[in-house]
């Protein structure tokens, strides 16, 4: 009879491991993109297989370089994503885990101290997250100051009017996005005093808090009257 024949490729070689731009993060989406930063490699390449999030098997997609998971659960989900050849080679898998967050941080221990013209307002969270102070004389606030991460804020306002009520609100957002806000509060700036008393001086609660600078000295003669409730520090 005339020959038949055909061509047989023996492929051993396991496509190649491909590298994911996204670092394990946090977010408080329902969905994350994950992108292949060099795409798997190999002769008799055939198609990309995913698992992790609503792919419970490995499955494979018509997609090459960025493939869509629901993150399926609140806390750590596991993405993964190989490579697979014609003759059935599996590349090892390149995988990120996301960890979805979507409850915002607690605010607590915020605390205020002051002096003529400054204001220092801490606070703590339960997880890491950014601070903000909003701060004006009214509750539109107007200005604000930033803090660094962490789960311990502080926070200076500086270039205040004495003997003023300020009012003000505390932010902090956590790595995942989710915001936390305080409720609107208020501080009053005191009066600073030092040196020589030199004439017959009555503080009274108008004037709390009084923020001694330096020493104080009553001058012969004369006399300092100090109300019930007035705040010396």
């Amino acid at each position: 009879t005339s020959v038949a024949s055909a061509s047989i490729v023996l492929d051993t070689v396991l496509p190649t491991t491909q590298e994911i731009t996204e670092a394990n993060q946090p977010t408080s989406q329902s969905t994350f993109t994950v992108h292949l930063n060099t795409p798997s490699t190999d002769a008799n390449f055939k198609t990309c297989q995913v698992y992790g999030g609503q792919y419970l098997n490995w499955t494979d997609t018509a997609d090459t370089g960025s493939f869509s998971f629901n993150l399926t659960q609140e806390g750590a989900n596991a993405l993964w994503v190989r490579g697979k050849d014609h003759a059935g080679n599996e590349g090892a898998a390149a995988g990120v885990t996301i960890t979805r967050d979507t409850t915002s941080p607690n605010i607590n221990n915020i605390a205020v101290s002051t002096t003529g013209t400054t204001a220092t307002i801490q606070w703590t969270t339960n997880e890491e997250a950014s601070g903000v102070v909003s701060h004006g004389t009214d509750s539109s606030y107007g200005s604000t100051v930033t803090t660094t991460g962490g789960t311990t804020h502080t926070a200076t306002i500086t270039g205040l009017t004495p003997l003023s009520t300020y009012h003000f609100a505390v932010r902090s957002t956590d790595l995942a996005g989710n915001p936390a806000a305080s409720a609107d509060t208020t501080f009053k700036t005191g009066m600073e005093v030092s040196g020589v008393i030199s004439s017959d001086t009555h503080w009274t609660t108008a004037d709390s808090p009084v923020i001694v600078t330096n020493y104080i000295r009553i001058g012969s003669g004369f006399t300092l009257t100090i109300d019930p409730g007035v705040s010396v520090k």
